[in-house]
């Protein structure tokens, strides 16, 4: 009875410390109906001999997002000191909130779950494939899941690189990571990695890569049968605050034509065209920095992540 009575008292602390959460933080946060724009844009101040790379995987983002957010800085060698924005920030995909969504155009997949009754989102910075080598848009789901999974070396692999075994055991060197998750009715795996420095980038035959913080959570989420809805979404709007919002993100496949037309579409479909400043809109879509911008107001609030921050 002891036993239980602490039992409920952690499980009772847990879901307070969750829902006290700020949803910039990472893991699981609570969606409120009806929200469109889940996060908070913060500014940090890089140290010395630090990349953004570091900047990436310490704040739980791609490489893409921190590159494309801070247009004006080297990502290898920033100043010490160079105020560096955390794209911490993002509209929601369009179409059900449920299972899993896997937006490749932006390289990051959202969690839409429960959790004791309240609707909660997670998102997570992903490697995707490379040119030629895409995960394919389409619904899926789940099916087995593996926990310290062997990698069976695909063959052009070992063409290319005779030294590596048929079958790659778990351990440090394997590409893999801790946990995998296959999906259904393809050769391809949510997984972790050993290179988290690949988060954020092209780098896979077809598979989606998470940091090994991130597979860990996912996986514990998300059982067999979870539905995997994969698009690829470069523009995407939504309201925050009252506020029209854009984000727009490379079209690095080439499969839109014109970032500014799918804006207008997506801006249209709304019904929210006719709130947009047309000069903002522009720029938004010019400048193409991956989080989400007002485009006919002030721009949303900024949080300072002070250095004494970075481990809370």
């Amino acid at each position: 009875m002891i036993l239980y009575g602490m039992r409920m008292r952690l499980i009772i602390l847990a879901f307070v410390l969750l829902m006290a959460l700020p949803a910039w933080a990472g893991g699981v946060s609570p969606l409120v109906p009806g929200q469109e724009v889940v996060g908070l844009l913060r500014h940090y101040e890089a140290g010395s001999e630090e990349t953004l790379l570091e900047v990436a995987v310490k704040y739980g983002v791609g490489y893409n997002e921190i590159a494309d957010a801070n247009p004006g800085i080297d990502p290898w060698v920033p100043y010490e000191g160079e105020r560096v924005v955390i794209p911490t920030r993002w509209v929601l995909p369009e179409g059900p909130r449920e299972g899993i969504v896997v937006n490749l155009a932006e390289m990051r997949l959202y969690f839409f779950g429960s959790l004791n009754g309240r609707k909660v989102v997670s998102a997570y910075p992903i490697g995707v494939g490379l040119e030629g080598s895409e995960t394919p848009v389409g619904i899926y789901s789940i099916g087995v899941k593996l926990e310290d999974p062997s990698w069976f070396v695909p063959v052009e692999f070992r063409r290319d690189n005779p030294k590596l075994p048929r079958v790659m055991p778990p351990g440090q060197d394997n590409p893999l990571g801790k946990f995998a998750m296959s999906l259904s009715g393809t050769q391809f795996l949510i997984h972790g990695t050993n290179s988290p420095f690949g988060i954020g980038r092209q780098v896979s035959h077809g598979c989606i890569r998470l940091y090994p913080r991130d597979i860990r959570e996912l996986y514990s989420l998300s059982p067999p049968g979870t539905e995997v809805r994969v698009v690829y979404e470069p523009v995407k709007v939504g309201l925050y605050g009252g506020e029209v919002v854009v984000e727009v993100h490379s079209d690095y496949l080439g499969r839109n034509g014109s970032l500014m037309g799918e804006a207008e579409k997506a801006l249209k479909k709304r019904g929210l065209a006719g709130r947009v400043d047309r000069r903002l809109l522009e720029k938004a879509v010019r400048e193409s920095r991956g989080y989400p911008v007002p485009v006919g107001g002030e721009p949303a609030p900024i949080i300072e992540a002070a250095k004494e921050q970075e481990s809370g």
